[in-house]
């Protein structure tokens, strides 16, 4: 598309008119020219100039129309080459169109980010305010003075806090003797118990002693009486009397049948005394018969342990009653300690003291007996800024803050300390307007905003709170990201295009679809459809000229 810038005929000079009205009239002419013929008489010369005349007109006519018509087209020309910026016109203001953007396709580290400003806030505002009564006895600080955890502040007087002391401590006491004293008696409980368990022992033993002997003479009496009642069996199988001798031979002639008798009588003698002997013999070994043992001796009864339990376990009952005292004793000493030493108040954190109200001598809280002339209540006596940790609150537009969350990075300078630049963490995102649209939300003209808080966690020492700050909200980002200007990227009903250079020399191109994963106001991120490299087609251009320019 060519704009050419032209001088309107209506400011034509008048010999450029006449040279212009003479070509007009020549070309306008359609009546082919005469050949030369003889001389004409006085009609045909008067028909001859009145057709001449006819076609002067009608070519004058013609050519004020024709002059018309271009002045129209040259003022229509000049407004549509200024509208669209003078965009093919020389430095000369010549008729010469201008060279189409071409970008690279290359890879380049991406970022996008959301800016905006804000008053610079401490961290966290103490107000120290006393937690007991009394009178302002000392104040440690003064404004403008920097504290750390810990520090004194300000003390305060109030003796019934020390007699509150006093009492719990004596209450300890009496509670201790109280425990000292159970304990005592559960230690007699069991030494009762273990005197009466002892002697039952004792007893014990000496029964099982008797009893250990009993049974020793009972197993030697069974023994014995079975070896008794052997030989005795054993002398009674032999039992007989004793024999008596035949006496001399009858006579002396063996045959004779007295003889014989005589002789067997004697030979049975001497067996039968034989027998005899062997009987003797076995009685002999005999002993008088074992007596028994006698009777077997008895175990002691066990003590009734019972008794001697229950006494142990009221004793022990009486002890947890005891400590039970002693416990709520001491608490109340903890709590009498722990409300006398708040007389002593110390800084909750760390930080610049921007105000100190407190003066020696005044009350505080209820406490009697100091002036009247200071605060009697238990206002903040002590404010201390937190300067180690400090924030940044921020307004963004209601388009913006979509892509804010907590935990996104940032960073922010001052102007007021230009070599300043601190890093910084988003904390909050308000989920309803705060700016000039309403108060909650907002449904009125003005830009709708919402509130954004940044923490920097480690303030440069120069900062100080009310300070002009300007944060700079990381939202996204990419490493060698493959990266075009984003005036050569087209949102169209197909989605993100480009034209792609295909030729140079004439310029060619083609249209293509990419996906675009991120982008700001200079640079669009290309996930698909470029290689590094690539040629592009840059802002109206890719536009106006299309495939196969």
């Amino acid at each position: 598309m060519f704009f050419n810038k032209k001088k309107p005929t209506a400011d034509l000079r008048d010999d450029e008119t006449e040279v212009v009205q003479e070509t007009l009239d020549v070309v306008s002419s359609d009546a082919p020219l005469a050949e030369p013929t003889d001389p004409m008489d006085d009609d045909e010369i008067g028909a001859q100039l009145a057709l001449k005349n006819l076609e002067r007109r009608r070519a004058e006519k013609q050519r004020k129309k024709r002059l018309r018509l271009i002045a129209a087209a040259a003022l229509v020309g000049g407004l549509a080459a200024v509208a669209l910026g003078m965009r093919f016109i020389s430095a000369q203001g010549a008729d010469v169109e201008s060279e189409p953007q071409i970008a690279v396709v290359e890879r380049a580290n991406f970022e996008d980010s959301i800016t905006s400003s804000g008053a610079l806030k401490a961290g966290s505002t103490v107000m120290v305010t006393p937690e007991v009564d009394g009178i302002i006895g000392a104040v440690m600080v003064s404004e403008g003075q920097h504290v750390n955890t810990g520090d004194v502040l300000f003390t305060l007087k109030n003796e019934s806090l020390d007699r509150a002391v006093r009492d719990a401590a004596q209450g300890v006491q009496t509670a201790q003797q109280g425990v000292d004293s159970a304990q005592q008696e559960v230690s007699a409980a069991y030494a009762a118990r273990d005197e009466v368990w002892d002697r039952y022992y004792e007893q014990f033993a000496e029964a099982d002693a008797r009893h250990s002997e009993w049974e020793d003479a009972r197993n030697n009496y069974v023994d014995r009486h079975f070896e008794w009642e052997q030989l005795k069996s054993y002398a009674d199988s032999l039992a007989c009397g004793e024999p008596k001798d035949p006496g001399a031979a009858p006579n002396d002639d063996p045959t004779s049948a007295i003889y014989q008798e005589w002789q067997r009588l004697k030979d049975q003698y001497y067996i039968d005394l034989e027998n005899y002997r062997a009987y003797q013999d076995a009685l002999a070994e005999v002993p008088s018969e074992p007596q028994p043992a006698g009777v077997e001796p008895t175990y002691p009864e066990a003590p009734a342990d019972a008794s001697l339990v229950s006494a142990i376990q009221s004793a022990e009952s009486a002890v947890t009653t005891a400590n039970a005292a002693l416990t709520k004793a001491n608490e109340a000493y903890d709590e009498a300690v722990k409300n006398a030493d708040k007389r002593t108040v110390k800084a909750p954190s760390s930080g610049n003291v921007v105000a100190v109200g407190a003066k020696v001598g005044e009350s505080v809280g209820g406490a009697t007996g100091g002036t009247t002339t200071g605060s009697t209540s238990r206002g903040s006596l002590v404010q201390i800024s937190d300067v180690n940790s400090m924030s940044v609150d921020v307004e963004v537009n209601e388009i913006d803050v979509l892509n804010i969350r907590k935990g996104q990075p940032a960073t922010v300078t001052f102007s007021a300390v230009p070599d300043v630049e601190c890093n910084a963490v988003v904390t909050e995102v308000a989920t309803i307007a705060t700016g000039s649209g309403g108060e909650s939300g907002g449904t009125g003209g003005g830009v709708v905003t919402f509130h954004v808080r940044l923490v920097i966690a480690n303030p440069d020492p120069k900062l100080r709170e009310g300070m002009t700050a300007t944060v700079k909200i990381l939202t996204a980002n990419a490493d060698n990201a493959l990266v075009v200007p984003a005036a050569a990227v087209t949102e169209g009903d197909i989605g993100a295009t480009v034209q792609v250079v295909t030729g140079d020399d004439p310029l060619q191109t083609e249209s293509r679809t990419v996906k675009v994963s991120m982008r700001n106001s200079s640079q669009a991120v290309i996930e698909e459809g470029l290689q590094e490299g690539e040629k592009v087609l840059v802002g109206a251009a890719s536009n106006d000229l299309g495939s196969g320019v």
